[in-house]
């Protein structure tokens, strides 16, 4: 009998998919970046290291007046090679992924997301690295 009821619970029962999971990395970003969004003043919106757009998405989706105006900084080219300050752990060589995240891969992984067309393209991408990249800033 104890051996059934053992089996019973290495295989799961009905209740497996309500079972609540410890909060994934993305939802605490999500949580923080809508909190901090809602508690900041109107202004224009920066990201500074798009990836793959999930922050970019979450902040896409806040209204925002005609004078407001979010823009995503990155390189769309993946990471430079590491500096003097970089930890020697670093190794941008090794993030392939992100050598293939150009603003086409971004703007298409937002749509993908759920984001409409328009939203998207009232984003202001702007190529670069930093700090180089900040003089487009308006």
């Amino acid at each position: 009998m104890f051996k059934r009821i053992i089996n019973k619970f290495k295989k799961g029962d009905e209740l497996d998919n309500w079972r609540l999971q410890p909060m994934t990395r993305e939802l605490k970003k999500a949580i923080l970046l809508t909190e901090m969004v809602a508690s900041s003043p109107k202004a224009n919106l920066v990201e500074c290291g798009v990836g793959a757009g999930f922050s970019l998405s979450i902040l896409a989706l806040y209204e925002r007046s005609k004078d407001q105006h979010l823009f995503a900084f990155d390189s769309y080219e993946g990471f430079p090679k590491g500096g003097e300050f970089d930890s020697p752990d670093f190794k941008a060589e090794e993030k392939t992924a992100y050598f293939k995240m150009d603003i086409d891969f971004v703007k298409n992984n937002l749509v993908r997301a759920g984001l409409s067309r328009s939203i998207v393209d009232d984003i202001r991408f702007v190529k670069g690295y930093f700090p180089a990249s900040f003089d487009q800033y308006d």
